[in-house]
């Protein structure tokens, strides 16, 4: 299997993989009614408290989440609330995704975008090409992939307000029976004042739920573009995908990165996904890292570190 960023994964493969995921959780379901798998509550414990030393001895708050395919959960402050950063990206993709549904339109719909309306002082892949526009009809898979592998600002934004903005993003996730995941604000507000980051809002184990239940349900067309997206994401290759694509596994993940705080800490440092590992093992995974005084490299490395752990763990039973 290719690893993630070197190609994109062919549908077969796609659909083969997806095969294995769904079979692992229909299996495992039906053996968690029947009997417990000899060793497996010991391997969790041992993971939970592999996890538990190791956030303990960083000098941050973190969080972690993990579910695996079979439904078992771990984790350390995974209901803790935590701010998202561009993981929210992901959320707002999901509320995309229903809106176009609900009208019965695909991905190549357009948006249309005026260049000057665009904000210059974010991070905006998309400013290289529509920055210089007058008005322009952007298709909604072209943002999308903005958003979810470039991470771009303004591409959220556009999909933002398309979709209906906060109202219509909680509905999504509510309707998916998550709770935990909170959305107020669009990246131009959180630019004109920080202390909304704080609003957008997510625990660990929310986003690991809702990124297990995307894995699940989202097989319909768009579902699996954005699937493709999530898996070919340009950004954070130095944080749960690392160890993850280096074992020959597959990632489908969304980072998120705050600024320096005036103390000099990293306000945040997310990524957030779902894994399937070279044996076909499924799980889902949150790493949430605040108020971190190490530098990006090391913070990157925490969100690394914890991948290992998880991906050895749960990815060897």
């Amino acid at each position: 299997m290719a690893r993630l960023g070197r190609c994109l994964w062919n549908d077969f493969e796609h659909l083969l993989v997806r095969k294995i995921f769904l079979l692992a959780l229909v299996v495992g379901a039906a053996l968690s009614v029947v009997c417990c798998r000899p060793g497996r509550d010991d391997r969790f414990a041992s993971l939970r408290d592999e996890l538990r030393s190791y956030v303990e001895s960083c000098d941050a708050m973190i969080g972690v989440a993990v579910v695996t395919a079979e439904g078992d959960t771990v984790s350390i402050n995974g209901d803790r609330r935590f701010p998202m950063m561009s993981v929210y990206k992901f959320p707002i993709a999901l509320a995309v995704a229903d809106h176009q549904t609900r009208l019965g339109s695909d991905l190549g719909d357009t948006v249309t975008v005026a260049g000057s309306s665009l904000h210059r002082d974010t991070y905006s892949p998309m400013l290289k090409v529509y920055g210089d526009a007058d008005t322009v009809g952007i298709p909604v898979r072209e943002l999308l992939s903005y958003a979810l592998r470039e991470s771009d600002n303004n591409a959220s934004d556009i999909l933002f307000d398309m979709c209906g903005g906060p109202d219509s993003v909680a509905a999504c996730i509510s309707g998916r029976g998550i709770e935990g995941v909170v959305i107020r604000w669009s990246e131009a507000q959180m630019h004109a004042d920080t202390a909304r980051c704080h609003g957008n809002a997510s625990t660990p184990m929310a986003m690991a739920r809702l990124f297990r239940s995307f894995y699940e349900t989202g097989c319909d067309s768009v579902g699996q573009e954005i699937r493709t997206m999530l898996e070919t994401c340009l950004t954070g290759a130095d944080r749960l995908a690392a160890p993850v694509v280096s074992a020959g596994g597959v990632i489908g993940h969304k980072t998120g990165t705050g600024d320096i705080t005036a103390a000099g800490r990293i306000s945040a440092l997310n990524d957030a996904g779902y894994v399937v590992t070279a044996a076909g093992q499924g799980y889902a995974v949150a790493v949430f890292v605040q108020d971190s005084p190490y530098d990006m490299e090391r913070t990157s490395a925490i969100i690394s570190d914890i991948s290992a752990m998880v991906l050895n763990a749960v990815g060897g039973l």
